[in-house]
């Protein structure tokens, strides 16, 4: 086997305090980024600076070509019907200011974690292109910390539209670096009417995240950590929230904004880290500033933590055997985990066992 590693190696990326993704085999599922010698109904458009005209989209549910602007929160989700009428979909998003990250997946919502397709440049003018969807609807996640953006769905094109008329930036290589030599992690923790936190080993397993980050780094990188918040207790079983992500979601953020910390912008070198009883069977999940953990050991800490900062997954290509590179098939080829020894691969496994 053959690793390909998206972020290099941990010990050496936290060293240095810059993190790095190589797009070797990033988003290669049903992805194009946009390309000028495509040829398409959108090429010949343009993205309408839409916040000029009107206020922010309060809805969730958008229609084939009408642009909306985008309210300025660092999470936002749409969805588009008819999908599967189509051979094609694109994700335009452009103008106003900060850095969005888009991602996109036909018949369930977007991981935002790098899984699914995802378009990361810097600044807001972001693309993705789905090919054939078979589901009646197509899910989209925005995050990051942007103001007056457009985004617009063109149902049937192949490439996404310019907010100029020249074509858009060459898509960046990845994160451009997490800029401080620190994180500071506020743990608040929930649990419902019927279903009580468990967790005995908290302050170890943090420990043990601390003492991982500082050996890797050689020093060079510190984390720490407050639970001083009182454990937040929901007047509701946790069944309400099983099938309601963006309801849970909701709720947990507007407690924590109640105990005077924004989740969605905690300050300088700050995560915000949920920690419940597993709601659904929602998998614990990060991208910056905030993480939501389900699964209480130090090496999901550790790797969500990864998450929060900018990283995103160590993969690896099984090429077969008497190959060296395989065939390119990342259906078969590429898994998801596949460096056992990053953080962000399998070896989160070992974080607190050595």
């Amino acid at each position: 086997m053959r690793t390909v590693n998206r972020i290099g190696n941990i010990v050496s990326l936290l060293a240095t305090f810059y993190l790095t993704s190589s797009q070797a085999i990033d988003d290669v599922e049903k992805v194009y980024v946009f390309d000028a010698e495509q040829s398409t109904m959108a090429t010949q458009l343009e993205l309408a600076d839409t916040c000029k005209q009107e206020g922010p989209f309060s809805g969730q549910n958008l229609a084939n070509g009408d642009s909306i602007c985008m309210a300025n929160s660092s999470v936002r989700y749409y969805s588009i019907a008819n999908s599967d009428k189509y051979p094609s979909l694109a994700i335009s998003t452009a103008h106003g200011t900060g850095d969005l990250s888009l991602y996109a997946q036909n018949g369930h919502w977007p991981s935002t974690t790098g899984a699914d397709p995802s378009s990361t440049r810097v600044g807001n003018q972001e693309c993705i292109v789905l090919t054939n969807p078979s589901t009646y609807w197509s899910y989209i996640a925005v995050t990051g910390n942007s103001t007056n953006a457009s985004l617009v769905v063109d149902l049937g094109a192949t490439s996404c539209r310019s907010s100029t008329t020249t074509p858009p930036p060459p898509p960046s290589k990845g994160n451009d670096g997490y800029k401080y030599n620190y994180a500071k992690i506020k743990v608040f923790r929930f649990e419902f009417s019927d279903t009580r936190l468990t967790w005995p080993d908290m302050t170890q397993a943090l420990e043990d995240v601390v003492n991982y980050y500082d050996e890797q780094s050689y020093g060079k990188f510190s984390v720490s950590y407050d639970i001083s918040a009182p454990i937040i207790r929901i007047n509701q079983p946790k069944s309400t929230f099983d099938n309601d992500f963006h309801g849970w979601t909701k709720v947990w953020k507007s407690k924590v904004s109640e105990l005077g910390t924004n989740p969605d912008n905690p300050g300088a070198g700050t995560v915000v880290m949920m920690v419940a009883p597993q709601v659904g069977n929602f998998n614990s999940s990060a991208a910056p500033p905030s993480i939501s953990l389900y699964h209480h050991t130090a090496g999901v800490v550790a790797h969500e933590l990864g998450h929060a900062l900018g990283l995103r997954h160590a993969k690896a290509l099984e090429a077969g055997p008497d190959k060296v590179i395989g065939v390119g098939d990342y259906d078969k080829e590429s898994l998801n985990y596949g460096n056992v020894y990053s953080m962000m691969g399998m070896g989160n496994s070992f974080v607190g066992s050595l």
